[in-house]
């Protein structure tokens, strides 16, 4: 009896190992582990897209761009003249020849030729015993300033047109830049180059009021001129017929004719 019974147990432990190395297969658990791995796939492949399009932005708004600026560094100038290459204004009015500062000798021999054109003399010599130092001071700065201002001019004609040149052609390369920060830098470059216009337009005015000024002092000198020459004589001049310098008013009147003729 007692073997049927050993013999029994042993059956059911045997049975019972053999169920437990069968595999058990659940549907449903491997829908979601399937689901879970295709979304966690998805998951690293959006943070690698974030992280491009990261290193992308940073590049695109940090970094030199030099190169993108520099091609609009010299606009204003147009490569040539600028007003900070003009002379100072007192140095033209204080000396005795006309000064030309940072001018190019193309445009001097342009304002020569027209000073040789005009026939215009240096200086009026002073004559006639009457003292006209007031009139060729302002007769000589009149000539240095037309000469200076002459050539001075003709360079800002020629440096006007390789400005607008230049601006025809930037305008041929905005939008071209590769990125947000070269399009930054060619915008700050393009206002910088802006106000440096403004300025040159400033200076030009400066030199008008120069011009101005230099005519209404040139037209007081010679006002001045014609009172002290037409003035009324002294009574002892008319009396006694002779001036103070020993001369007669009569000569010193044809000595006067003769300087002007």
């Amino acid at each position: 009896m007692k073997k049927f019974i050993l013999a029994g147990a042993f059956s059911v432990l045997a049975m019972s190992s053999a169920y437990a190395q069968v595999p058990v297969t659940d549907a449903a658990n491997i829908a979601v582990n399937e689901q879970i791995k295709s979304l966690s796939a998805q998951i690293q492949q959006d943070t690698s897209v974030v992280k491009d399009n990261t290193t992308k932005t940073l590049q695109a708004i940090t970094g030199d761009r030099t190169q993108d600026a520099n091609q609009f560094a010299s606009l204003a100038t147009g490569n040539g003249f600028s007003m900070g290459q003009a002379p100072d204004f007192n140095s033209i009015l204080s000396g005795n020849s006309a000064v030309f500062g940072g001018i190019g000798g193309e445009f001097q021999n342009t304002a020569a030729k027209l000073i040789n054109g005009l026939n215009l003399v240096k200086m009026v010599t002073d004559g006639a015993g009457v003292n006209l130092s007031g009139a060729n001071q302002a007769y000589s700065q009149g000539i240095n300033a037309l000469t200076t201002m002459t050539a001075l001019t003709d360079a800002m004609n020629t440096a006007t047109k390789d400005r607008q040149n230049s601006f025809q052609q930037a305008t041929q390369e905005i939008g071209k830049a590769t990125d947000l920060k070269g399009a930054l830098e060619q915008n700050t470059q393009m206002v910088l180059q802006g106000n440096q216009t403004a300025n040159e337009a400033v200076g030009s005015l400066n030199n008008q009021v120069m011009l101005l000024n230099q005519q209404y002092k040139s037209a007081l000198a010679t006002s001045s001129q014609h009172l002290r020459t037409f003035a009324p004589l002294a009574e002892s001049v008319i009396r006694d017929g002779e001036a103070s310098g020993g001369s007669s008013v009569r000569d010193q009147l044809r000595a006067f004719e003769d300087q002007n003729q």
